[in-house]
């Protein structure tokens, strides 16, 4: 699993689909690494017309995972600091 993210959009984590699996895989992926680790506490389902939103919290920070039909996985969070200790947890690389 590989993060990324958009110029202008630091408060965002998005994910590279270099496998090209299905969106709804990828996103299956990155919930159950979060939900694995320890220092995560993952929020009840919040269901929309067109995504999936989790309200939950790293270390007791909160943050929001996304699933978007259209656009994919992604992780919103105002600090800045638990973003960039979430992409180091998150990205892995495949040897």
């Amino acid at each position: 699993m590989k993060t990324f993210q958009m110029n202008g959009k630091p408060e965002v984590i998005e994910f590279m689909n270099y496998d090209r699996i299905s969106e709804k895989e990828l996103f299956r992926q990155v919930f159950e690494r979060l939900e694995n680790l320890d220092e995560v506490t993952m929020g009840s389902k919040k269901i929309g017309p067109s995504e999936d939103i989790y309200e939950c919290s790293f270390l007791g920070e909160p943050f929001t995972l996304f699933y978007d039909e259209d656009n994919g996985s992604s992780i919103y969070c105002d600090n800045l600091n638990t973003i960039h200790r979430l992409m180091k947890l998150l990205d892995t690389t495949v040897c």
